[in-house]
């Protein structure tokens, strides 16, 4: 599986692990990731350019500027 696609679906898995076990009670399911990746010429992950993580969260989890 290539890079991001495995390193995505890992912070997935732990979004929904933490949700299930209640360390963050807040989140709700529909949680989303991508991670953008950069290769050197060879073809080898160079660097991680970009990790973006999406994830619900209840209407009682507003910020402090709600």
């Amino acid at each position: 599986m290539p890079a991001p696609i495995q390193y995505a679906h890992n912070i997935t898995r732990r979004l929904a692990r933490v949700r299930k076990d209640g360390t963050l009670k807040y989140l709700r399911p529909d949680g989303k990731s991508q991670v953008t990746v950069e290769y050197g010429e060879d073809g080898v992950v160079r660097r991680i350019a970009c990790v973006v993580v999406s994830a619900s969260t209840a209407r009682s989890r507003a910020g402090p500027d709600r």
